[in-house]
C-alpha cells in the first residue's frame, strides 16, 4: 500500500521518476518518464536498462547508477541524451538509493541548455566583435564629488583602444592616474563624459585631446546612470588634411582677390 501511495504521488510530478532494481530491470516509471524517454512504460517495465538503451553501459550515467546500486551513494549529473530519432535532449538526473534499487529523477533542461548555448554563441560573437572592431571602445564609471565630476575609472576596453591611445593596462584604474594632468588640460572632455553619464542622452563630437595630442571623433552613450561607453577614432590626419585644403583655398582666394583685376584686364586686352 505504501508503494502504491508513493507511486501515485510520483505520477503527479513533472519530473520523470523511474526505479531500477538491483537486477537492472525497470520496476516503475511515472507519466513524465514516458515523455522524457519518448517510449511508453509498457515497453520498458521488466526489461533491463542496458537492453533498452544499447551502449548506455559505456556512459558516465551508467557508472553512477552502478555506484548507487553497489555503494548506496547519491549522485547528480547533467546528461546529454541522444534519442533514436537523432534528436538530442538534456536532463538533470538525481540518482538516489531506494529499498527496491535506484530511483532516478529526471528534469528536462533541453530548453535551458539551448538558451545557454545561444547566449554563449552570442557572447563569443560580441567578444570577437569587441576585440576586433577598428574603433576604440571604453566602458567607464564616472566619479562624482559633491555632485561634480572629478574623475572616471576604466572598466573595459578593447584592443583598438590601446592602439589608438597608446595607453596600456588601464582596467580598474582612474584616468587621472593613467594620464596625470588630464583633469586640468581636458576639462571639456570630462564635462562631455559626465553630461552623458548623468542625462543618459547620447552625444557625438570631434575634440582635440590635449593630454594625448590628437583629434578624436567620439560617440558616447550611457547604459545606466553614472556609467558611460565611449566609441572613438583618431581623426588627426583628416583634420590636418582639411586644414591644408582650407589654407590652400584661402591662399587661392587672396591671390584671386588681389590679382583678379589685372587678370581680367589682361584677358580683355587679349581679345
Amino acid at each position: 500500500l505504501m508503494n502504491e501511495f508513493i507511486y501515485s504521488a510520483f505520477d503527479s510530478l513533472l519530473e520523470g521518476c523511474q526505479i531500477i532494481g538491483f537486477d537492472w530491470r525497470y520496476i516503475y516509471l511515472n507519466n513524465a518518464a514516458d515523455i522524457h524517454n519518448r517510449r511508453p512504460k509498457k515497453e520498458l517495465l521488466g526489461k533491463k536498462y542496458m537492453d533498452v538503451w544499447p551502449g548506455i553501459d559505456q556512459t558516465e550515467v551508467f557508472r553512477l547508477i552502478r555506484n548507487c546500486l553497489e555503494e548506496r551513494a547519491l549522485h547528480q549529473i547533467e546528461n546529454e541524451f541522444l534519442y533514436s530519432d537523432g534528436n538530442l535532449g538534456w536532463f538533470h538526473l538525481s540518482i538516489q538509493p531506494v529499498p527496491e534499487g535506484v530511483l532516478i529523477l529526471s528534469m528536462d533542461i533541453t530548453e535551458r541548455k539551448r538558451i545557454e548555448d545561444d547566449l554563449r554563441i552570442n557572447e563569443e560573437s560580441y567578444r570577437s566583435l569587441f576585440n576586433n572592431m577598428l574603433n576604440g571602445f571604453a566602458y567607464c564609471q564616472m566619479l562624482f564629488e559633491d555632485g561634480k565630476p572629478h574623475d572616471f575609472i576604466y572598466l573595459a576596453v578593447n584592443k583598438a583602444f590601446e592602439f589608438l591611445t597608446g595607453l596600456k593596462e588601464v582596467i580598474g584604474k582612474k584616468v587621472s592616474d593613467i594620464i596625470p594632468g588630464i583633469l586640468e588640460s581636458d576639462e571639456n572632455l570630462i564635462e562631455f563624459y559626465s553630461r552623458v553619464a548623468l542625462t543618459g542622452k547620447p552625444e557625438t563630437l570631434e575634440l582635440f585631446v590635449n593630454s594625448l595630442n590628437d583629434w578624436y571623433s567620439i560617440s558616447v552613450y550611457s547604459p545606466k546612470k553614472e556609467f558611460f561607453v565611449a566609441v572613438f577614432d583618431v581623426i588627426t590626419d583628416r583634420k590636418r588634411a582639411v586644414a591644408k585644403v582650407s589654407e590652400s583655398e584661402e591662399l587661392f582666394r587672396k591671390v584671386f582677390e588681389e590679382g583678379g583685376l589685372g587678370i581680367a584686364m589682361a584677358n580683355f586686352s587679349g581679345s
